[in-house]
């Protein structure tokens, strides 16, 4: 109904990196419509790029409540911590995120590496490498940026720290 009109604006507001006024439209259609897990997840993501973790990992909760197979709240959440470098508790949540799914996208390899972050440890060290050494060789004409672009977003993330794990460079 009316509500995608609330998620639209929010997805465009966030794409002209406009954080304060994003967490305003998202809070607005969030008051309107409480139970639409597109707006929590719309509010929560807001929340993430406006630096307010703890509000996007409630809200994170909630869409969850609304929609519980739909673990892509709980990923975002997870990142909201990455990008706060509040590594322990980020670990924390891809380990939620991989005992609810083990097979969600990505999910394994951010876990790895959100572990290493926080506690610098070797053995997910070795894992996150022998994921990339694993991983499709980059195409020889095809720039490290654009192969991570075409990536899917939750993928990304992690093979792009994969690349700096191994001193690849990134062009």
């Amino acid at each position: 109904g009316e509500s995608i009109l609330w998620y639209g604006e929010g997805l465009i507001r966030r794409r002209l990196g406009e954080p304060s006024r994003t967490v305003e439209i998202a809070e607005d259609g969030v008051e309107r419509w409480p139970q639409d897990r597109r707006l929590r997840t719309g509010l929560l993501n807001a929340y993430r790029d406006a630096g307010r973790t703890d509000d996007a990992l409630t809200q994170a909760r909630v869409a969850l409540d609304i929609t519980p197979d739909d673990l892509s709240p709980l990923h975002d959440a997870s990142w909201a911590f990455m990008d706060a470098e509040r590594f322990p508790e980020a670990a924390g949540l891809f380990e939620e995120l991989v005992g609810k799914d083990p097979a969600y996208p990505g999910a394994r390899a951010c876990m790895h590496f959100a572990r290493w972050k926080a506690h610098g440890s070797e053995d997910d060290k070795r894992v996150l490498v022998s994921l990339r050494e694993r991983a499709a060789p980059l195409p020889a004409a095809q720039s490290a940026r654009a192969w991570l672009s075409s990536l899917p977003e939750s993928s990304s993330h992690c093979r792009l720290w994969f690349m700096k794990l191994r001193n690849r460079p990134v062009s």
